[in-house]
């Protein structure tokens, strides 16, 4: 099964030493870092378009855990009514 890799996106800062030239933000993609203000317009794009969907699955992923959480409640929930329902039918 060939596995699905997709591209890893971090904004960095660059480490030089200080000095009174502000250092150039970076991104690293796939493990080579490239700074921010070199990347082509389409590039830029991109980057911002996997940032969205990266955020929106992280939400998504938020959502999913609340539904399951809440999920596993109404089960438990429904496990004692159903119990209480038991015990009192002869």
């Amino acid at each position: 099964m060939a596995e699905n890799k997709k591209p890893v996106a971090k904004k960095t800062s660059a480490s030089r030493p200080k000095s009174k030239a502000k250092s150039a933000e970076q991104v690293v993609i796939d493990g080579t870092s490239y700074p921010l203000n070199e990347l082509s317009d389409a590039a830029k794009v991109q980057l911002n378009n996997l940032s969205v969907t990266e955020a929106r699955i992280t939400e998504l992923e938020t959502e999913l855990t609340i539904a399951r959480t809440a999920r596993a409640v109404y089960a438990d929930n429904l496990k004692h009514a159903l119990v209480v329902v038991k015990g009192t039918r002869h």
